[in-house]
């Protein structure tokens, strides 16, 4: 594994939670592993080498908070499952931005699916979290819930 990220207990443990859950996720499709802002990019390396390291077929694209995918990376995702991966959702501000313009993009781009994976989700609105309104022990294999209209 990538072990400057891998190094990290947080990051780690984040990993033992998800990365299992993540896999299956994938299972015979492409993936890409889409670390949101700094905040998710030791966890998306994290998720990236563990993915790879299983096998699967992931790339690996980081993603800027409100921009939408880059256009110099837009041919290399069609077809894939984009996992966005970020440290939290707290207020939800964020991940709505981000759904809303990753879904907008999707059909253009031939994106098979897109999940958000998060360390902790203080809203109970994330597909895969280590830890839902600060329970470890208590997390859903994906949790799908409304979602303000938005596509889930």
């Amino acid at each position: 594994m990538n072990m400057f990220a891998m190094d990290n207990p947080r990051v780690r443990g984040f990993i033992e939670k998800i990365g299992p859950k993540l896999s299956a996720y994938l299972e015979g499709s492409r993936g890409c592993v889409a670390p949101l802002g700094s905040g998710g990019k030791y966890y998306g390396l994290g998720v990236y080498t563990f993915l790879t390291q299983d096998g699967k077929d992931v790339i690996y694209l980081e993603l800027e908070k409100g921009k939408p995918i880059p256009k110099n990376q837009r041919q290399n995702i069609g077809g894939r499952r984009i996992i966005v991966v970020d440290d939290a959702i707290a207020t939800g501000e964020t991940y709505r931005e981000m759904r809303k313009i990753l879904d907008e993009q999707k059909e253009s781009l031939g994106v098979e699916d897109i999940v958000f994976a998060v360390e902790h989700d203080f809203l109970g609105i994330a597909d895969f979290a280590a830890s839902v309104n600060g329970d470890s022990k208590n997390v859903p294999d994906a949790a799908v819930l409304d979602t303000g209209g938005m596509k889930k």
